[in-house]
């Protein structure tokens, strides 16, 4: 349903091409402002469910907070760079930034998996 909205917009707003590059080679969106902010809210809506469910899944109050706000930062990230238009430095910040989002929830949910196998163990070692 969201893509049809897109879409629509995009062909009532006719912002023109679609795909522009600026003069460093990065693509960047050429969409109406409109069009854009939907993309955003979109975007967002989307990734505030992925959100839940994650947090939903991981237990421990440390672990849930980190995903959280990594996961938050991740997006305003991503969606900046969409539309950072060819303002290339602005680009860059927020593409490392992102990555290091990534990072963040990749030691977070390997620690958190670490912790949760030595429970296991813990927990299957005083059974026997």
């Amino acid at each position: 349903m969201w893509g049809i909205v897109l879409i629509a917009l995009e062909l009532a707003l006719d912002s023109g091409n679609a795909q522009k590059y600026t003069s460093a080679g990065y693509v960047y969106s050429n969409l109406h402002a409109i069009t854009q902010v939907w993309f955003m809210v979109g975007w967002f809506v989307a990734f505030l469910e992925a959100a839940h469910i994650t947090v939903e899944h991981s237990h421990g109050e440390p672990y849930r907070s980190i995903l959280v706000a990594a996961m938050s930062i991740f997006a305003v990230s991503v969606m900046v760079v969409v539309v950072a238009g060819e303002n290339d430095s602005l680009r860059i910040v927020n593409s490392v930034v992102a990555s290091a989002m990534v990072f963040v929830m990749w030691v977070a949910v390997v620690l958190h998996e670490r912790k949760e196998i030595a429970s296991d163990r813990q927990v299957a070692g005083g059974e026997s």
